[in-house]
């Protein structure tokens, strides 16, 4: 089910590859959860993106796992 560019997996319904099996992702906050959830999102090959409300600690971040 789509709403917009938001598309939601309900349960007994097939799975949408919209993008070509590459999974995306938003990870909001870039504290120890996010940081680590990102890390290893990121290694499995998943694509994502990271909110994060400090500059600092979003460049930080942005650094150590490119």
């Amino acid at each position: 089910m789509a709403i917009g560019n938001v598309h939601l997996a309900l349960p007994n319904q097939p799975k949408l590859d919209l993008y070509g099996g590459v999974s995306l992702g938003i990870v909001v906050g870039g504290g120890k959860v996010g940081y680590y959830l990102t890390k290893e999102l990121l290694a499995a090959g998943h694509e994502l993106v990271l909110m994060e409300k400090d500059p600092r600690r979003a460049r930080q971040i942005a650094e150590e796992v490119g």
